[in-house]
């Protein structure tokens, strides 16, 4: 990462929408213009978890996606504005080299700004990585933030 800032006293709370149990990403390492990274500890709690201390491997989409939203929170609050829930469109070649990951195991979560259109549709280079820095899993990952979240969704629903 050129020109990475490192780790921001803003913490991870208020750069994401996410409260409670559904908030995966604890910690923002280092962040530029156009990438982040950001560290979890895998909770094997519901919903998410077996209750044998194992979360799947699918699971990784939503830590790419929350990492996602906090490279949009610290755009926000750049601007001065609180997050803004957006949505995941979609996942290309979500590639994993595991069936689960392990409650307790510390991950790090890579995005990169790839594309970002005039309507606010983005797409993000992800990768998923074990504490040794070996990549578990990566994808492309496409999503949308729009302005008005509630307007958006009622238009949606009028369709």
């Amino acid at each position: 990462m050129s020109n990475a800032k490192p780790h921001t006293p803003t913490p991870v709370a208020a750069l994401l929408p996410h409260t409670g149990a559904m908030r995966l990403i604890d910690e923002l390492l280092d962040y530029d213009q156009d990438s982040l990274r950001v560290a979890l500890q895998v909770r094997d709690q519901a919903p998410f978890g077996d209750g044998h201390s194992r979360v799947p491997a699918y699971l990784g989409i939503e830590y790419m996606a929350q990492a996602i939203a906090v490279f949009s929170g610290l755009e926000m609050s750049a601007l001065g504005l609180s997050p803004k829930i957006g949505l995941l469109i979609g996942a290309r070649r979500y590639d994993s080299q595991i069936d689960h990951f392990v409650a307790g195991q510390r991950l790090s979560v890579g995005v990169r700004l790839v594309m970002r259109d005039e309507t606010g549709i983005c797409v993000f280079g992800c990768e998923i990585f074990d504490a040794a820095g070996a990549s578990l899993a990566r994808a492309e990952i496409k999503a949308y933030r729009p302005d008005d979240i509630h307007r958006f969704l009622l238009e949606d629903a009028a369709a």
